[in-house]
């Protein structure tokens, strides 16, 4: 039931309310600029832009004029095109999509199929990664069916258990769009969804007479900001990861989501698909919050919200229906910063949605904990298969016993309420534990799935490897002198050949990675593929690996002929443990060869 609070829901509110707000935030964050839309029963209550959509040139940000990059908030956009493609009998949501791909097959991996389903919910168990996806030109751009034929990651978990986020799922569903429809996917959106919706100034790819519209990304270095993206944001996965929109013409769609798909006179799909598009489709557990057909499902202050974020190099969106109240809004600003996005949605919910009652707490029960202690990893942008795995060394939580019979997870205390079930103490939020039909261990936490991590992958152990590896190299090049300097280095050289290139890769690599990752944003550069600097990296363990065989031959062979001096046995041994745990760590990674 709606809050007495709802009825002060007007625009002179929520001008006076939003002013201070954002120029209080933006300029704590060092944001250029945001532009915001809130739609309420069946119109626009309120539109504005807040600072600079392009700070060289002083161009203010505006809720129609202004030209925005949406990111993901284009995979609530791919679902309503199957939605329409279903609703017409052409597709079944629950069928195994390879009777509809004619560029390629899925391969049976698992003996369940993906659908459509899956797909648009993030559980088809296909791979995520970043590397490979954005181009420079519009040339450069390749046809959908061609690209995710070649580029697809792997299927490397069954379908319809555990939820990954992934761009190339979405861009999967795109790819059925095209072979229905007879349409590439920006064609059939713009004919179906974009000019029905009278969405004028939405576009796949910009025109270039546009392209002075579109606001810039910017990026913090040094404490100001500087562009990094202007222009069209070029990704192969398109419909997936990539669309350019105007908060006004995002304000018509999100009408029609919540006027059960009608806009006007146009009824964009019919009320049961719309119901379908915005109903749960998918939780990890009965317990906490789930997925709808791309949309994340969020409960706060006692409603239910349908969220969908989305971003570009220096450009974050958020987008989120309040369907109980018949609100809506949608806000972007041109810097990434995550942060804002939850600030600004607790302004609104806290301000005009308040929190009704106090949650509640379940009874504790004494249980085993230590099924459940153990170190975790984040699923969401997790890549089993490529290079981008080894972001996930710094992404692993630890989850811990407390003395008094509790669970310590990201600082929080959980007790056990029952078998495989968790809730906080301090605000009464669930979290499950579970297994996928293939073993896998879970911790699940509202939508996001942590994977149990084997002892041998923990970030100790990894780390530990690596310290000794580092350890050892660097004794086998202080050998080597030492021999040099007492006339018995030669037969040495290998070993310090051998130490002296890995630490160069050490080191290198985690200067590589720190650049990378340092930002705090995410790391757009992979998106063009694997960078040049890597594929140096890289070639070196595989130079030291080849050298590492010849070294445990020349070794074996020295030692049955009573070749090898005590010391330089005891050496030799400890450079070939060295190497092992090196190769074993940057196997675990996937940073043995090139694997994009």
């Amino acid at each position: 039931m709606a809050q007495e609070d709802v009825q002060d829901l007007n625009a002179a509110e929520l001008e006076s309310l939003l002013a201070p707000f954002f120029a209080e935030k933006l300029e704590e964050h060092n944001v250029p600029g945001a532009v915001f839309i809130m739609v309420k029963d069946g119109e626009v209550l309120f539109a504005n832009g807040y600072g600079y959509a392009d700070v060289e040139q002083q161009i203010p940000y505006d809720a129609t004029e202004t030209i925005i990059r949406g990111g993901s908030t284009i995979k609530p956009i791919t679902a309503l095109a199957v939605m329409q493609l279903a609703e017409q009998g052409k597709v079944d949501v629950h069928a195994d999509i390879n009777q509809y791909l004619t560029s390629f097959q899925l391969p049976d991996t698992f003996a369940e199929p993906v659908t459509l389903h899956h797909l648009l919910h993030h559980t088809s168990g296909i791979d995520s990664k970043f590397s490979n996806t954005r181009v420079d030109t519009i040339s450069e751009l390749e046809p959908l069916g061609a690209f995710l034929a070649r580029e697809l990651p792997e299927r490397v978990a069954p379908p319809g258990e555990i939820r990954n986020y992934n761009d190339f799922g979405i861009a999967l569903a795109g790819l059925v769009v095209e072979e229905v429809s007879g349409m590439t996917f920006a064609e059939y959106a713009e004919q179906n969804i974009f000019a029905p919706l009278q969405m004028n100034d939405t576009w796949m790819i910009v025109p270039e007479s546009e392209v002075p519209r579109m606001a810039n990304g910017y990026t913090a270095v040094s404490g100001r900001v500087e562009p990094n993206l202007v222009g069209n944001y070029l990704l192969n996965t398109a419909p997936g990861a990539a669309y350019n929109t105007t908060a006004m013409d995002l304000g018509n769609y999100m009408l029609a989501y919540l006027q059960n798909g009608r806009f006007g006179d146009t009824q964009i799909v019919q009320p049961e698909s719309m119901a379908e598009l915005q109903r749960t489709q998918f939780q990890h557990n009965p317990h906490m919050p789930g997925m709808a057909y791309a949309f994340d499902e969020v409960y706060q202050n006692g409603y239910r919200l349908l969220a969908k974020s989305g971003g570009a190099p220096g450009t974050n969106n958020r987008m989120v229906l309040i369907p109980e109240e018949n609100v809506a809004f949608f806000v972007s600003y041109n810097r990434h910063h995550g942060r804002l996005h939850n600030d600004l949605t607790n302004l609104i919910m806290d301000t005009y949605f308040p929190e009704n009652g106090e949650p509640t707490f379940d009874t504790a029960v004494s249980t085993d904990l230590a099924p459940y202690t153990g170190y975790y990893r984040e699923h969401i942008g997790y890549s089993a298969t490529t290079f981008e795995k080894i972001s996930g060394i710094g992404n692993q939580i630890q989850v811990t016993a407390n003395e008094n019979g509790t669970l310590n997870m990201f600082g929080r205390e959980l007790q056990s309420v029952g078998d495989g079930l968790l809730q906080r103490t301090d605000n009464g939020d669930y979290v499950a534990a579970g297994k996928d039909s293939v073993g896998k261990q879970y911790l699940f936490f509202a939508r996001t799935a942590y994977e149990r991590l084997p002892w041998y992958e923990t970030m100790p152990v990894q780390l530990g490897l690596l310290l000794f590896s580092l350890v050892v190299f660097v004794a086998a090049i202080v050998f080597w002198l030492w021999g040099v300097r007492h006339g018995a280095g030669n037969g040495r050289i290998l070993g310090a050949i051998i130490g002296l290139a890995n630490i160069l890769f050490i080191v290198g690599f985690a200067l590589f990675f720190m650049n990378l990752t340092g930002s705090g944003e995410p790391p757009w550069l992979i998106e063009y593929g694997m960078p040049q600097q890597l594929v140096v990296l890289l070639a070196i363990p595989l130079i030291t690996l080849a050298l590492t065989v010849v070294f445990v031959g020349l070794t074996a062979v020295n030692g049955f002929n009573h070749q090898l001096g005590t010391m330089q046995a005891i050496m030799n041994i400890l450079i070939i443990f060295g190497c092992t745990a090196f190769y074993f760590f940057l196997y675990t990674w996937n940073l043995i060869g090139y694997h994009a």
